[in-house]
């Protein structure tokens, strides 16, 4: 099931890192900036392979990639929540199957990814929002055990509907998302922030930014430029793309916001109620951009729009991930620039 397709080519052992003292104003600049990287972003019987070609890359790192699952199963504790949980109970209570397209759920679909993700050489499981569809502590339960049983290691970044009752806490995301994170607490690794924390795998560094309450903090746009000040390559993962030109819709700041991108001078984010300017998200916009260019920011790889996209701007790749409701999913292969690795082709 698609709501907003569009297509364009373009044993693991981790280090996490969360939340450390220290601010920093900007991402510093390498002595030298490093060679570009090569994207190549194609759909294969309906998986979709993202290979990343870099000199930064040593060794090859295999991600099995997904966002959006949307599980929205709840038992009878969730019976005092159910008027702020009935819209996404009933949201996808059927879709069709990825490859077969015939009728499933959310729920059947992500066990069997996770049987084919542990079947798959993947070094790790990343899923980048919405796994459920509002806090259901037995769709919870249900997820977590099943990636506790694929056993591999498992990232995950939370999105604005995991967290979220509708109409409960409307007024201050921010607030709802404290108050209802504990409960997706199965979904983390021990010890990690869940509003911004890193892995690295094989000397790729993966730097989580959680922006589910449709905003970034100024702690969390600092952890974010300290943690890509590094010697090898990173990949940003997110739940929110960013408002990159033509990107009209579910970007960071949408609806309140309008994006107005000016090549040289940058992002400016417009409220549409009193052309205000929203700084958190502009700085960490042109963050990014900055990070793109000094150091080995290889690319934001995001969720949320339940699409196939692949977008650029000032030579930052910005990949959006398919609905993963329907089983659907990414490999995610971050590659030496002398090696080629054609489609894995291990699913069952």
């Amino acid at each position: 099931m698609k709501r907003r397709e569009f297509l364009s080519h373009a044993g693991s052992a981790a280090m996490v890192t969360a939340l450390s003292p220290g601010l920093l104003s900007s991402c510093a600049a390498r002595e030298k900036s490093p060679a570009a990287p090569a994207f190549n972003y194609t759909s294969a019987y309906g998986v979709q392979t993202l290979r990343i070609w870099s000199p930064l890359v040593r060794e090859a790192v295999h991600l099995f990639a997904m966002a959006d699952s949307h599980l929205y199963e709840a038992d009878e504790r969730n019976a005092p929540y159910h008027p702020y949980s009935a819209r996404m109970e009933g949201a996808y209570n059927e879709v069709a199957h990825y490859r077969t397209h015939r009728p499933t759920t959310p729920a059947a679909a992500f066990r069997e990814c996770m049987e084919v993700a542990a079947a798959s050489p993947a070094d790790a499981i990343v899923h980048l929002g919405d796994l459920v569809s509002y806090p259901s502590e037995y769709s919870i339960e249900y997820a977590s055990a099943l990636i506790r049983k694929s056993g591999k290691p498992f990232y995950y970044v939370s999105g604005n509907h995991d967290w979220n009752y509708e109409g409960l806490d409307d007024d201050d995301k921010t607030a709802a998302r404290e108050q209802w994170m504990p409960r997706l607490k199965p979904f983390y690794n021990e010890g990690v922030n869940p509003l911004m924390y890193s892995v690295v795998i094989k000397g790729v560094k993966l730097i989580f930014i959680d922006d589910s309450a449709d905003t970034v903090s100024p702690e969390q746009i600092d952890f974010f430029c300290r943690e890509v000040r590094w010697d090898g390559p990173s990949l940003l993962m997110m739940h929110i793309g960013q408002a990159f030109p033509g990107h009209d819709s579910f970007y960071l700041g949408y609806p309140r916001f309008r994006p107005v991108y000016t090549p040289g001078r940058g992002l400016a984010m417009l409220s549409k109620a009193d052309g205000s300017h929203e700084p958190q998200i502009e700085r960490f916009f042109a963050e990014v951009l900055r990070a793109s260019r000094e150091t080995g920011l290889l690319a934001t790889v995001v969720g949320h729009e339940h699409d196939i996209r692949s977008e650029e701007v000032e030579n930052h790749r910005q990949f959006v991930l398919p609905f993963g409701g329907n089983g659907s999913y990414t490999d995610i292969l971050l590659l030496p620039l002398n090696e080629s690795v054609p489609y894995t082709g291990y699913e069952k």
